[in-house]
């Protein structure tokens, strides 16, 4: 009886996944255009290009000379070379420069076109809206560095990372107008034209289109400076926390061993340290003595997670997080040592740690390793697609 219901019920399985539809990658027709904010909150804006370029504003629209600057202003008015052109301004605005021309606004050159439009206290946004690889351009150079031959692998590494990174994220602002941010604080660092090279472009077409995905989706992924010798594990089931060694395995020196930041101290006096707990800790009172401080550590990612401080009068638990950006802390993996009058940190890594490691990409291109082998060693049960 129990092997009839056996096979009864995964009769019944299978016939029901054969009728639920597969989950198809994404896949697009042709590369994509991409949608980056370069300026936000912004109370007017100037504008220019290296070629003639063309400002469109509803069916109005305006051809000026390369080198011209134009003024938009959140008071509905655009004015070129000091003169007012356009009153009663119809959002959003854009400034697209001829043949081969570059866009400039706040000292930075791009490819594309620029978009402004107003947020919803109406201020004024610019919007960098280019083809994903043009934009990558400006990304690689900015997050993995200048590249030579032995490092060249990291490159396409990286440039495979930013892709999925920035595919992953498509449409998260969207009611906003745009796709990411252009700063490493919020999504990846982005300069635009200004910081690209050679190698890092060369890296970047040499993957064209190529992302990593996981169950037919594009992974988000992030990466960071320097793990200290364990990446931190995210909710996803390809960011696993690991030792960033040959085959993982923790009795190896990590890959990103020679990196300045793979450990760093930081010390300071008692004073200090209580000045900064008084800006995290509600009515905290500055003038106590520090007794001891405990760290509450994940032992599977090495990172701490809360900090428990013993004081004359009393104890005080706070997030590992909220004391790092207080101090200015490179990473959560750290150790303290407390004294009669300082506190010293002893640190390990740059970043958060999770995905892929930078300076243990760089060290591994060094020894011999592709790109898709420095992917596959950050992201767990990932594959390589092209999908454009």
């Amino acid at each position: 009886m129990p092997r009839i219901w056996h096979s009864c019920l995964l009769l019944v399985c299978l016939i029901i996944l054969g009728c639920m539809p597969a989950i198809k990658p994404v896949q697009f027709p042709a590369e994509p255009n991409i949608r980056v904010a370069l300026l936000t909150a912004q109370e007017r804006v100037a504008i220019t290009a290296t070629a003639p370029f063309t400002i469109y504003s509803g069916t109005k629209k305006k051809i000026v000379k390369p080198g011209a600057s134009c003024r938009i202003s959140r008071f509905n008015t655009i004015t070129v070379q000091g003169v007012l052109w356009f009153k009663v301004v119809n959002f959003p605005v854009q400034i697209k420069a001829e043949s081969n021309g570059f866009v400039s606004v706040a000292d930075r050159t791009y490819r594309g076109y620029l978009e402004v439009r107003k947020d919803q206290t109406g201020k004024l946004t610019v919007i960098n809206i280019l083809p994903m690889e043009k934009y990558l351009f400006g990304v690689v150079p900015c997050e993995i560095g200048s590249l030579n031959e032995k490092k060249f692998e990291a490159g396409k590494a990286q440039a495979i990372a930013a892709r999925s990174y920035a595919l992953s994220h498509f449409n998260w602002f969207n009611h906003l107008g745009f796709d990411v941010f252009t700063s490493y604080q919020r999504d990846q660092e982005y300069r635009g034209k200004g910081a690209e090279t050679e190698m890092t472009n060369k890296a970047v077409l040499a993957t064209f289109g190529v992302v990593a995905v996981y169950s037919n989706q594009v992974i988000e992924a992030k990466y960071h400076s320097t793990c200290g010798g364990y990446t931190m594990g995210g909710r996803a089931p390809y960011l696993r926390s690991l030792p960033d060694t040959p085959g993982h395995h923790k009795s190896i020196k990590p890959f990103c061993y020679q990196s300045p930041h793979f450990m760093w101290r930081k010390s300071l006096n008692q004073v200090s340290f209580l000045s900064a707990l008084a800006k995290i800790i509600p009515n905290f009172n500055p003038k106590v003595k520090i007794k001891a401080i405990r760290l509450e550590r994940d032992r599977r990612t090495q990172r701490n997670r809360f900090v428990n401080i013993v004081t004359s009068r009393g104890r005080h638990k706070i997030k590992s997080e909220v004391l790092r950006g207080a101090l200015e802390l490179k990473t959560n993996f750290y150790s303290v040592n407390l004294t009669r009058r300082t506190i010293t940190i002893t640190g390990h890594g740059f970043g958060h740690g999770i995905g892929l490691c930078q300076y243990g990409a760089l060290e591994m291109a060094k020894r011999g390793y592709s790109s898709e082998e420095i992917i596959k060693h950050y992201y767990s049960g990932i594959k390589l697609r092209k999908i454009y």
